[in-house]
């Protein structure tokens, strides 16, 4: 898929903008605009018909936010797609999620990241492919460990947050079970690297409570040769209010010393209104580099629905022991954040 230069421009003053809309919401700049009705009713009382007109709302500044961002991505989506005939795309095709959040460590100060990832139906392929746009960890998507968004990589903000991501997918249907999905792309950065990956996933449902996801991953990336990932979830349902999820990812690769490790023990606590909570425990590592485990630590979040039911707000803090070289003293460190995420289009997550 091809995104020009100007496209990508847009969507990072998006991004911009969005989390300063967010910021300044959040302090009540911009308020929640109300409904308002008008009631016309006839004199005549042998003809008595009471209409009651519904006045169209002004939109709030979130709900404008959100139709932009779909706008945006929708029309981009449309005329790529109509290289290849007349495009009539509806805009229910096109979904994803766009966040931000803001971390503060005490050894790094503050960071802040933006992500986005976007998917959505080409028309004139029949529905077979479809087109992805994201911006993120491009290491982790590529790799197929886009899934451990709550372990140690997926919440600390990176350099690799910065990159941009588009490519195709092709998902044949081979069994309810089973599922295989090929790809290919182009990671924007200097210089621009292709990409092309295939993945497997397996799901059995041991009982009504318990469940194992299983993903393996083959890429090919320019920058970093050839790699497979190995992906294993195990899932519990231990009351109608509690989740637990052990998930775990092994890279091994070209440009990778050993197995490039992560494991992540999720409990997730329903405690309703539309709140919930995780508490995580997190370690990761590389087998054959001289600092094998290269961090572990633990987490909580917060995450609750505000405004509408597609925006969603989360407060996170933790502490994690991170080592770099064999020298280095291993010591705690801390760290707190905030984080907003908005859903666009008929999202799965909405459903």
């Amino acid at each position: 898929m091809i995104i020009f230069a100007g496209d990508l421009n847009i969507l990072r003053q998006i991004f911009i903008f969005c989390f300063s809309g967010l910021m300044f919401m959040v302090v009540g700049v911009f308020p929640v605009c109300g409904f308002a009705t008008a009631v016309e009713e006839s004199i005549n009382s042998s003809e008595v018909e009471a209409t009651i007109e519904a006045v169209e709302p002004e939109p709030a500044f979130i709900d404008w936010m959100q139709d932009g961002i779909h706008w945006s991505i929708d029309n981009s989506v449309r005329w790529f797609d109509g290289f290849f005939g007349d495009s009539e795309n509806k805009r229910g095709d096109t979904y994803g999620r766009v966040s931000t959040r803001i971390i503060w460590k005490n050894r790094d100060g503050f960071k802040i990241s933006g992500r986005l990832k976007a998917k959505t139906s080409l028309e004139n392929f029949r529905d077979r492919v479809d087109a992805v746009l994201m911006k993120g960890d491009s290491d982790s998507y590529l790799e197929g460990r886009s899934d451990m968004d709550n372990g140690l990589r997926g919440a600390i903000p990176s350099s690799d947050d910065d990159d941009w991501i588009a490519g195709v997918g092709y998902a044949p249907s081979i069994s309810e079970s089973g599922r295989i999905r090929f790809g290919a792309g182009i990671r924007f950065s200097t210089p621009v690297n292709p990409y092309v990956r295939a993945r497997y996933g397996f799901l059995h449902h041991f009982n009504d409570q318990s469940m194992m996801r299983v993903r393996q991953t083959v890429f090919w990336k320019s920058r970093d040769g050839f790699g497979t990932t190995t992906n294993l979830d195990l899932e519990r349902t231990l009351n109608g209010n509690f989740l637990l999820r052990w998930t775990n990812a092994g890279t091994y690769g070209e440009s990778i010393r050993g197995v490039d490790w992560e494991s992540t023990l999720t409990l997730y606590q329903n405690i309703g209104e539309n709140k919930a909570m995780a508490y995580l425990l997190m370690a990761e590592g590389e087998t054959d580099n001289k600092v094998s485990l290269r961090e572990y630590g633990f987490r909580a979040v917060y995450r609750q629905q505000m405004f509408r039911e597609w925006f969603f707000g989360e407060i996170l803090g933790g502490m994690t022991w991170p080592k770099d070289g064999i020298h280095d003293s291993r010591r705690g460190a801390l760290h707190v954040g905030i984080g907003f995420e908005i859903l666009f289009g008929d999202h799965p997550a909405r459903k």
